[in-house]
């Protein structure tokens, strides 16, 4: 019997992608069971640091083949406007991912959501903070951008 088709919608910075990234959403897209992974992705103007453009995240993110769609985020973040445009049926979160507004956004939406935390894939080694860490100190030319 073919489950319900469920609407996931994920999101995060994916400047640096790594296998933390890839394992985020691929738990996202099982979750879907026959519907849709949309994904939003944060919009570089609220980045610090920022390595690479929104165009080039966002084709990051297609050409894992993981996400039915991509799309940037505002630079506002508005959550009530992301719930009416993709109506999903669970939010995934990643293990250290705390969006400010969601919950009031959640209490004025009038479908049910539910929120699934998806747990991190050996934090102490897949963290972008920490590859940008190692960039950093590797390469004196990048000081500035990290």
């Amino acid at each position: 019997m073919s489950r319900i088709p469920q609407n996931v919608l994920a999101s995060g910075k994916f400047d640096l992608i790594h296998p933390g990234h890839l394992f985020y959403l691929k738990k996202s897209k099982e979750l879907a069971s026959n519907g849709n992974l949309n994904v939003v992705i944060t919009n570089e103007k609220n980045i610090r640091n920022c390595l690479f453009s929104n165009i080039e995240r966002k084709e990051m993110i297609e050409n894992l083949g993981i996400a039915d769609y991509v799309v940037v985020g505002e630079r506002k973040i508005n959550y009530n406007k992301i719930l009416k445009r993709f109506e999903p049926d669970i939010i995934s979160l990643g293990h250290d991912q705390e969006p400010n507004g969601l919950q009031e956004a959640l209490e004025n939406y009038k479908g049910k959501i539910k929120i699934k935390r998806i747990r991190s894939l050996k934090p102490e080694k897949y963290s972008s903070s920490r590859y940008k860490k190692i960039f950093k100190n590797r390469d004196p030319n990048l000081q500035g951008r990290l």
